[in-house]
């Protein structure tokens, strides 16, 4: 029993700095390696492993997971005996599983996730001839995996390559950010251009609750007033209905009429085709619609035909640079995003995605549901339309509505909990930006 118990300690102990080793390949970045080894003098004896981070945290996660295998079947050895007499029961499985889950969880993944977020580099520079060893050792079963998973790609049709070299590209941008070579406002920029190809419509556009639009019926005085109230430049028509747009009205073609009587005014003479796009086109490839048709807005549609929302070019290069404001949009309308108020308490448009609320207060908010925004995902917890003044409360924050209409809530009040950054920095003040 005394070498059982000495042979469950000594593989904790391997597995705990498997793991602890696993995660430090994974979370480090080849510069910050680069760097860490030059500093060491270890700079030469460790290069190849600068292009082989991935490659090499599977190795050492295949040698964790034998480590865990192990320890399992050594607490089960432990538990039910050994030799002629024993028995492998129900309750010995259920006690081994307790113990081998305890085991795993505290020093394999608790102690480990620590060492390795505290000393990333330091533990892979110590542990370059291991890696070296494991590398050579499952470097033949990588590569037969790595075959089968290329061979189910090719077969399925699945273009994984291209989510693989933007995963990368993220990756690497976020490293240099965090290491001070890129600036921040520049890094947000390659960020957004490295996933404007893949952000969808629906995700920019304008919702159909907020569109602005003129009747087809409605004469010049109506319009004229119309276009005075909301400013915008161009102005979507329909008949009857949002769901039967029939053009776009380019302010500027009224010109034409200034000074003119209602007699003259023939509204459906100054309309353009609007482009039509589903709610799952790329914003990639409706910029280039927009490029070749040199029509500046879409109407966009949802699986039955009806009109869902609009999206304009604006909305489509605001993906990359942030929010675009015409001059003639008046200050009181400019959304604000998402802002600081001051310490942990922020004030949110209803329109801002989950994901970005999770990216830049460091929180996260369930994004599995059926909604995408900060406003969705409260309708989802109060079950209907809340009311100025209401609050939900979370784990991590409470929520208070500051302006609600009966159908949507237009603005919102995040007060983040002080014990939530009680071990780790506060939202940086880029996170405040809107």
């Amino acid at each position: 029993m005394p070498y059982l118990i000495l042979a469950i300690c000594l593989t904790v102990i391997a597995t705990s700095y498997f793991s602890a080793l696993n995660l430090a390949l994974v979370q480090a970045s080849r510069s910050g390696l680069e760097n860490e080894l030059d500093r060491l003098g270890l700079l030469d004896r460790g290069r190849w492993l600068l292009n082989r981070l991935q490659e090499a945290s599977h190795a050492v996660a295949f040698f964790r997971t034998i480590g865990r295998v192990t320890l399992f079947a050594l607490v089960l050895v432990s538990v039910e005996g050994f030799g002629d007499s024993a028995r492998i029961t129900l309750t010995g499985l259920i006690t081994t599983a307790v113990i081998s889950v305890a085991l795993v969880w505290l020093f394999t993944s608790v102690l480990s996730s620590a060492i390795a977020r505290h000393a990333t580099y330091s533990v892979i520079a110590s542990s370059l001839s291991f890696v070296r060893f494991t590398l050579i050792l499952v470097g033949p079963l990588l590569a037969a995996v790595g075959f089968v998973d290329e061979v189910v790609r090719r077969l399925s049709g699945a273009n994984l390559r291209e989510d693989e070299i933007e995963d990368e590209l993220l990756h690497s941008i976020e490293d240099r950010k965090r290491e001070g070579e890129i600036d921040p406002v520049a890094a947000t920029l390659l960020q957004r251009a490295v996933v404007f190809g893949q952000t969808s419509v629906a995700s920019v556009m304008t919702p159909r609750t907020d569109i602005e639009a003129i009747e087809l019926s409605d004469d010049l005085t109506t319009v004229r007033e119309k276009i005075s109230a909301n400013s915008h430049s161009r102005i979507p028509v329909f008949d009857e209905s949002l769901d039967q747009i029939v053009g776009i009205l380019y302010v500027r073609d009224l010109v034409r009429y200034f000074g003119a009587t209602t007699a003259d005014f023939n509204l459906r003479a100054l309309l353009r085709e609007p482009l039509r796009v589903p709610e799952t086109k790329p914003i990639g490839e409706l910029l280039r619609d927009f490029q070749r048709s040199e029509v500046h807005m879409a109407v966009v549609v949802d699986e039955y035909g009806g009109t869902s929302g609009l999206c304009t070019i604006e909305d489509v290069i605001e993906e990359i640079v942030g929010e675009i404001h015409d001059e003639h949009e008046a200050q009181d309308e400019l959304p604000a995003v998402l802002d600081r108020i001051d310490g942990l308490r922020y004030e949110s448009d209803g329109r801002v995605a989950i994901a970005e609320i999770n990216e830049r207060l460091g929180i996260s908010l369930p994004d599995d549901g059926d909604f995408d925004t900060v406003a969705g995902f409260l309708l989802d917890r109060f079950g209907r339309v809340p009311v100025q003044g209401e609050r939900d409360e979370t784990p991590e924050a409470t929520f208070e509505i500051l302006a609600a209409t009966p159908t949507k809530i237009d603005r919102i009040a995040i007060h983040l909990r002080e014990e939530l950054f009680a071990d780790r920095p506060r939202p940086g003040s880029e996170a405040a930006d809107s």
